[in-house]
């Protein structure tokens, strides 16, 4: 069992009902920032002093018999840093069947989280400086034809926060009749690859009944495994006067 849970590829502690380190693996070591320190009897708890309350309760309810998990956990560590956590408990059972203590498993998932919130965080500025332009943002999930609006692709219409939903009913009803069809076409050929870029000006209906001219463009923000388009993003940018001239 000490060799097992020590070379397991997977960071994996096991304890006695105490909450006391029988064995803990490489992996559990490393993703902790132990070295080579040895665990063996002393108390979890001592070895980390910062683990939260909720997590000792998890630890109870193992020691009872159940099985806790979560799939993502902020653990704040004594020096300030912050690692975020997958983890499970589970109890392991003596040869007469009572439970002897726990195993936790745990997988590190700061550097997928630090990824997603760099994420968040372009997205934001990207949108920031759209809308900051007076372009309103649209993002499309193909996947179940949801369609975030923007507050600023809302009011070029007229149309308050609560006035449109997130379908892509709400963009497809206030195409002018005369745009439709190219306007479809436009957009499926883009998604088919058979254009290098989404670019399509039509007339949107406005909510007192007028229709303003809309340049919209966009650009597939996400693929599947298949290169098949899941997510579409994109800009509308009201052209009316320059319609009008034209």
């Amino acid at each position: 069992m000490r060799l097992f849970v020590e070379h397991s590829p997977v960071a994996l502690a096991m304890f006695d009902r105490e909450m006391r380190y029988l064995q803990a693996s490489r992996q559990w070591m490393h993703d902790f920032g132990l070295g080579d320190r040895d665990l063996a009897g002393l108390s979890h708890y001592e070895v980390f002093p910062e683990i939260p309350e909720i997590w000792k309760t998890a630890h109870r309810r193992g020691l009872a018999g159940e099985i806790v998990r979560e799939d993502d956990d902020r653990f704040e560590r004594v020096d300030g840093s912050v690692q975020w956590l997958r983890w499970e408990v589970r109890p392991w059972y003596d040869g007469e069947n009572a439970v002897g203590g726990i195993i936790i498993f745990t997988e590190d998932i700061t550097r997928r989280k630090q990824l997603e919130e760099a994420l968040r965080e372009s997205e934001h500025r990207w949108k920031f400086a759209i809308e900051g332009a007076g372009d309103g943002l649209w993002d499309w999930n193909l996947a179940d034809g949801t369609v975030f609006f923007s507050k600023t692709w809302k009011e070029m219409l007229g149309l308050t926060e609560d006035e449109v939903g997130d379908g892509l009913e709400e963009w497809e009803k206030r195409i002018h009749p005369d745009d439709k069809a190219a306007t479809h076409a436009v957009v499926q050929g883009y998604l088919d690859g058979k254009t290098p870029g989404y670019f399509s000006e039509y007339r949107l209906r406005c909510k007192d009944g007028s229709y303003k001219w809309i340049l919209s463009r966009g650009m597939v923000a996400s693929r599947d495994g298949n290169g098949k388009p899941l997510r579409l993003i994109g800009t509308h940018r009201d052209i009316y006067p320059r319609k009008l001239s034209a």
